[in-house]
């Protein structure tokens, strides 16, 4: 077995007959027990769990990969999954190492699953990791990822005594005019949104790896997508001041930022704290009891930012990229 400090390259699919490729329908049960277990057992119940869950967030888990000794029917020695979504993105599940039984392996199983022709069109494929995984984070490393940012999981509990903040009329003393939902204003999101990339703090190593368009494709499919919590924010020379994007979450009675920029010009008038504010009033008034929302932590005044406001940290991620050679 593959050792941590030297990784070598596994031997060819031709050279001991290993497949690498999509599970076949009738093993994908027993590459996801691999993948979530490290025993193929497709009656073990986080099987069916993982399925109910990716079912409720509508998971394509058909692009289950698998690494197999002796061929598609032989011995699982690893498995993956990657999961193609809205604005030319994929993310991938690698598991963790206690499901890989070759660690070589692993790393030519994710190469070869990170470049699938059902991924056509991608342009940035994705991975999360607990900041303990270090095995799993070096076998990410040695497929071709990048480690992009550590990002904080943070959420704020609302209550109706403190968040009576309405859509606010200025943005740091500068009346704004506020444009919401994104079918009849498309253009508008996207100039706020890409005016607030100039020398952002959060994940930088993200700019310029997508159109405009597909990341505000990618925004929309967060979430619950509903327009009247699209904000974009113009001052009166039409010039972008602010974006706030808020969805309806998955997690129940909950929201979530999707994504929060200030143009630059705008940067230190405390208009982030404004809009947060705003949004914890808006989450309270829609019955949400609590907001949610993800930061790279090397954004320090965005994370001092939330925790004024009462936001409290759950989890931390490292996260990986591995941009993609596209036509799409």
């Amino acid at each position: 077995m593959a050792t941590l400090t030297n990784l070598p390259e596994p031997p060819g699919a031709d050279d001991h007959g290993l497949y690498l490729g999509p599970a076949p329908a009738d093993r994908r049960r027993a590459a996801l027990a691999q993948l979530l277990t490290g025993r193929p057992r497709e009656d073990d119940p986080a099987v069916a769990h993982f399925e109910r869950f990716a079912a409720d967030q509508k998971l394509d888990t058909r692009q289950v990969w698998a690494a197999c000794q002796g061929g598609p029917a032989g011995r699982i020695l690893a498995a993956a999954l990657i999961v193609p979504n809205a604005g030319a993105t994929a993310m991938l599940f690698p598991g963790s190492a206690a499901g890989w039984l070759d660690h070589a392996v692993a790393v030519r199983l994710i190469r070869a699953a990170c470049s699938a022709p059902a991924l056509a069109g991608v342009r940035v494929v994705q991975a999360l990791l607990d900041t303990g995984q270090v095995l799993e984070a070096q076998v990410l490393e040695r497929a071709g990822l990048q480690r992009l940012a550590k990002l904080v999981y943070m959420q704020c509990p609302t209550d109706r005594r403190h968040h009576r903040i309405v859509l606010p009329a200025s943005l740091g003393r500068v009346p704004v005019t506020v444009w919401r939902g994104l079918e009849d204003h498309h253009d508008r999101f996207c100039a706020a949104i890409e005016a607030s990339y100039e020398d952002t703090r959060d994940c930088p190593g993200l700019l310029g790896l997508r159109p405009i368009e597909q990341v505000v494709a990618g925004h929309r499919a967060t979430g619950k997508y509903r327009p009247a919590l699209w904000h974009a924010f113009f001052d009166e020379q039409d010039a972008p001041v602010a974006v706030l994007l808020l969805a309806e979450s998955h997690q129940g009675a909950a929201h979530e930022v999707v994504y929060l920029g200030v143009s630059k010009p705008y940067r230190g008038r405390g208009i982030g704290g404004q809009l947060m504010a705003y949004a914890l009033s808006e989450t309270t008034r829609r019955g949400g009891g609590r907001l949610y929302l993800a930061v790279d932590d090397r954004n320090e005044p965005a994370v001092r930012l939330y925790q004024g406001l009462g936001f409290r940290a759950t989890a931390r991620k490292a996260a990986f990229i591995l941009p993609c050679d596209t036509q799409g």
